[in-house]
């Protein structure tokens, strides 16, 4: 092997590890989202006055 085909062995699994990492984190985003959704769901309605009145 030449030094051009271990360069272009290394952009090929460089670009595997990118996409591994953005299917992670949109795994995570959405996990994050739901306990968010959840975690409001469970507020009661006086605290929402009291989150907006900044009490």
């Amino acid at each position: 092997m030449t030094i051009l085909e271990f360069g272009a062995l290394g952009e090929f699994v460089a670009s595997i590890a990118v996409l591994i990492t953005l299917v992670f984190l949109t795994l995570q985003m959405k996990q994050k989202t739901r306990m968010l959704i959840r975690a409001n769901a469970r507020q009661t309605p006086s605290d929402h006055v009291n989150a907006l009145r900044g009490t």
